[in-house]
């Protein structure tokens, strides 16, 4: 799959198309009855692009490039049409690394993905969390969850990761212990300045996760499952989240599950989707290959989410 997240706005051509879902709640006793998202907008980024990039004269028009074809692990594209690359062989050590997400200081953490084939040190990667220093570009582990234990039954571990420039702190997900039939994922509310897990929530597998505020200030984690195809919201509040959840909307294929999730403009999501099993092969190629587009403007008047356009 290309894990590609570009800092700049890219034009995606998608296919008119439009469906109607209601904020509605699955049977599961550990899901809220409703959620009141209202109006809400793209929030300005806290990040900034990590400082060692300024030393190699990358200053803008930048992608983080984790899609594995064009080098192992984790590189830097920029220019002209994204065409050069910014590469070291150091970012190769911890093989393969599926999302990312920045901080204030523009250091990045990086989300672990097991790739094609399995070697003696692809399980024990699948549980790290780890940072690409902003000052120097030196890749390190960054905290590490022991709980984490990725096997040959299901070798995937953390999956998504996303930092809360509002609390400082990160939510993070693991799918390690799940099943095909079975959801045992577990959900971190970590602080960033102690490493302290705060608060986990169990039994939901999240592929991605996203940070949504409406204008009255609400604040919401959203999250792709990989059980279902639906988009998932906890309410966050000072405290940490809500342990109860409330599917927002679902894609109309259900063998596709939601990778990424961007707030695009006023009430408008975009999702893309990937056809995701617990199966590595069966997932590693769906990853690389197949990616689907949705567009989802939400209504806040009727509390519906309308899918607007889609595409692969």
């Amino acid at each position: 799959m290309k894990k590609v997240l570009p800092f700049i706005s890219l034009l995606v051509v998608l296919l008119a198309g439009v469906y109607v879902f209601f904020l509605d709640t699955p049977s599961d006793n550990n899901k809220q009855s409703t959620i009141e998202i209202n109006t809400f907008y793209p929030t300005k980024p806290c990040f900034r692009l990590p400082k060692f990039l300024t030393k190699h004269g990358i200053y803008k028009n930048v992608m983080i490039d984790l899609s594995q074809q064009k080098a192992k692990g984790v590189s830097f594209r920029f220019g002209h049409k994204f065409q050069k690359i910014l590469h070291a062989k150091e970012w190769e050590k911890y093989d393969y690394f599926g999302t990312y997400t920045l901080d204030k200081d523009g250091n990045v953490y990086l989300v672990p993905m097991p790739f094609i084939s399995i070697h003696d040190k692809t399980f024990e990667y699948q549980k790290h969390i780890y940072k690409l220093d902003t000052s120097s570009g030196k890749l390190s582990i960054y905290m590490s969850f022991d709980d984490v234990k990725a096997s040959n039954l299901n070798p995937y571990g953390l999956t998504s990761i996303v930092y809360d420039c509002k609390s400082d702190r990160f939510y993070i997900s693991a799918i390690d212990e799940s099943t095909y039939d079975k959801a045992y994922g577990v959900i971190y509310v970590v602080d960033k300045k102690t490493k302290k897990i705060l608060q986990k929530i169990e039994g939901f597998d999240a592929l991605s996760l996203a940070i949504l505020e409406d204008d009255t200030h609400h604040r919401y984690l959203l999250a792709g499952s990989a059980k279902d195809s639906a988009l998932y919201a906890y309410n966050i509040t000072s405290s940490g989240l809500n342990d109860k959840s409330v599917k927002l909307l679902e894609l109309p294929n259900a063998t596709q599950h939601i990778r990424k999730i961007r707030i695009k403009s006023k009430n408008m999501i975009k999702l893309q989707a990937i056809e995701f099993s617990y199966s590595l092969v069966a997932s590693s190629d769906s990853m690389s290959r197949y990616r689907y587009h949705y567009s989802f403007r939400y209504d806040p008047k009727i509390k519906k989410f309308i899918l607007e356009k889609r595409s692969k």
